[in-house]
């Protein structure tokens, strides 16, 4: 069959004067060459799918008859779970019972991991794909696999009585593997998923017995390149990167040697996930792992850091990228085209991720989190010792099963984050055990006094700190922005996968003049009825002590004449209106609680905090209560327990 002309304008900004120009050439006798290609296309068939990779030479299209497609010799590639229903089936690893996660070590089976679910453990980390992120991502997302999943596998459509979840390839759950996102607007991206875990059928996973070796072979550019020419819109917004893609796509014969470059490249990216405190790997917010004498010098030092590791892995990944090239004998023209067609340098987020998150983006988000650790430091979530002492902690192997607690969280002495049970000696605050902290100043466990307190163990000049934070952050004080700014930060910082699950909660009177502070994994039945206790009631009587005291000496100078009246009047109706307003907060947290709140943290988040919808300025709050009681999640133990209004 004679040669095809064809024409890519693709990468031309002016592409009406590069067609008139090639055409042009043509016409004229000049030799063919890019933009313009001539093919016979008899060479498509060489390609699995027979695409119309044109713009490649016949060199890189004779890869797919010389080599061995990836699957084979001890590799595969499985898709897996799909659940029909996150809603019900998955949660963010920090908002269920850590003692009902699945656990081990390196030397744990899957029949090991596989028998705790039946045994009370019935959360297992989840990978469905993810953001942008080579070589290494969090696993952020646990699945209900309880007795190895039965909910799931029983789970039909109550109109059809169709099986609704797809519980794929099963016996390969728990391994060790490599996974990826499915569906992305950027290139594949490779990353480690560690023994322990489940894969999704959005993030399908790779097994070999190198996985290391071949996280490099997969990762590279010159696999990316052969991967993009299968793709029938490999130029297009989404691509979608499915499980035969990956299998029919040819591969050297070896790939020793690229194991120390890829650890590099995973090492670097571990670290960056060091002051991410939804990560498994957290250690302390990036403006307490470095020094400088103001916040703005912190993170400079420590976007520096930042710089040097992006650096090391970009190295590692061209190193990467150089080697594969050898294994694969491409030489010349043809890296060319590798480099622009298998190009995954541009982040995009995958269909399922709200956003690329782990380290900061700029002083104003390093600030917040700053704060959000003093605050998990003073429920006992974080271990305020390691910001005293610093020591860096040791990178685990990165297919280990991921650990209850981060490095960066209080452990108690069962290795599961510590409990009132597991108070240390010695150390140096005290923590908010109940799980409650009042907004209320002047009171011994208000929420900014005890920041304050914090500030001053972690900076010689904590006053001026915090006012350089409170500038960064753009509020007039702490209290200010705990009032106003905090929560809806925190609600962005801890969402992952369209799961917004913030874990410190704002229970606020009508004008935000009184609030308190929830920890969400120590809710139980009592936590309302120790607030109102300890905190409100307390509040309510302390306000009414003052509104006496003000009315008697509004009296003393209405009867004397005195021209101080008319203002101690104003403050009387003042501290009428707040304690009007401090007993509807009352009233609210008391009904909530005699409507016989009783949180399950398998429920999640969202629907525990539902019947709270009233005092949470949170507007997903009120939302999933009217879905609630309107019994669109029947499976939930807040349903069957609690006595709607």
């Amino acid at each position: 069959m004679s040669e095809i002309l064809f024409l890519r304008l693709l990468q031309a900004e002016d592409k009406e004067t590069a067609l008139a120009e090639a055409v042009t050439g043509l016409r004229t006798g000049e030799a063919v060459r890019p933009p313009i290609y001539a093919i016979d296309p008899e060479a498509f068939g060489k390609v699995p799918g027979s695409p119309f990779a044109y713009w490649v030479s016949d060199r890189i299209r004779d890869l797919f008859q010389e080599l061995p497609p990836f699957e084979g010799d001890g590799r595969t590639v499985k898709q897996g779970l799909a659940t029909a229903d996150d809603c019900r089936f998955v949660r963010a690893w920090w908002e269920v019972a850590p003692e009902r996660v699945v656990t081990g070590t390196a030397q744990t089976t899957p029949e090991e991991f596989r028998a705790q679910t039946f045994q009370g453990k019935k959360w297992v980390p989840f990978a469905k794909g993810g953001a942008y992120s080579p070589f290494y991502a969090d696993v952020h997302l646990v699945v209900d696999w309880e007795r190895d999943g039965a909910n799931i596998k029983a789970f039909v459509d109550p109109q059809t009585g169709r099986l609704m979840s797809r519980p794929q390839n099963t016996d390969w759950y728990f391994l060790p593997s490599l996974t990826y996102p499915l569906r992305t607007t950027s290139g594949i991206t490779f990353r480690t998923l560690p023994s322990g875990a489940i894969f999704g059928h959005k993030g399908p996973a790779v097994f070999t017995s190198r996985p290391l070796e071949w996280l490099g072979l997969l990762q590279s550019r010159p696999f990316a390149a052969l991967v993009s020419l299968q793709l029938g819109a490999a130029d297009a917004a989404a691509r979608s990167y499915e499980v035969g893609i990956i299998q029919r796509t040819s591969v050297p014969h070896d790939v020793h040697g690229l194991a120390g470059l890829v650890r590099k490249a995973v090492d670097a990216r571990r670290r960056l996930d060091w002051g991410d405190e939804t990560s498994h790997l957290f250690w302390l917010p990036v403006l307490l792992q470095t020094d400088g004498a103001t916040l703005a010098l912190r993170f400079e030092n420590w976007t520096a850091t930042a710089t040097k590791l992006e650096l090391t892995i970009q190295e590692a990944w061209q190193a990467l990228d150089d080697q594969v090239a050898q294994l694969y004998g491409l030489t010349g023209e043809d890296l060319v085209v590798v480099d622009t067609s298998g190009d995954p340098a541009e982040p995009a987020d995958d269909e399922d991720e709200e956003a690329a998150v782990g380290k900061p983006g700029d002083l104003q988000g390093a600030t917040f989190e700053l704060l959000s650790y003093v605050v998990g430091c003073l429920f006992g979530r974080f271990d305020l010792r390691q910001a005293l002492h610093r020591r860096e902690p040791p990178l685990p192997d990165p297919f280990a099963p991921l650990p209850p607690c981060s490095p960066g969280m209080l452990p108690g002495r069962s290795g599961l984050p510590a409990t009132p049970a597991d108070g240390p000696d010695g150390y140096p605050i005290p923590i908010q055990w109940t799980g409650i902290l009042p907004d209320d100043e002047g009171h011994p466990c208000d929420l900014v006094a005890l920041v304050r307190r914090v500030l001053t163990l972690l900076f010689a000049d904590a006053h001026a700190v915090e006012q350089e934070a409170c500038r960064i952050l753009g509020v007039r004080d702490l209290r200010q922005f705990f009032a106003s700014k905090f929560f809806p930060l925190h609600i962005q910082r801890y969402s992952r996968s369209r799961r917004k699950a913030p874990i410190y909660w704002l229970l606020q009177s009508a004008r935000k003049s009184y609030g308190l502070w929830l920890y969400y994994p120590r809710l139980n039945r009592d936590t309302l009825y120790v607030a109102l206790r300890d905190y409100v009631e307390p509040k309510l009587a302390h306000e009414q002590d003052v509104l006496a005291r003000l009315k008697a000496e509004y009296a003393r100078a209405r009867d004397g004449g005195e021209r101080s009246a008319r203002s101690l009047a104003r403050k009387v109706e003042a501290q009428e209106d707040l304690i009007q307003e401090i007993a509807a907060f009352r009233d609210e947290i008391r009904a909530v609680a005699d409507a016989g709140y009783d949180p399950d943290l398998d429920d999640g988040v969202l629907i525990n905090i539902a019947p709270l919808h009233r005092l949470v300025p949170w507007k997903e709050a009120a939302a999933c209560y009217k879905e609630l009681k309107a019994g669109k999640y029947p499976w939930a133990s807040m349903y069957k327990r609690y006595k709607f209004r």
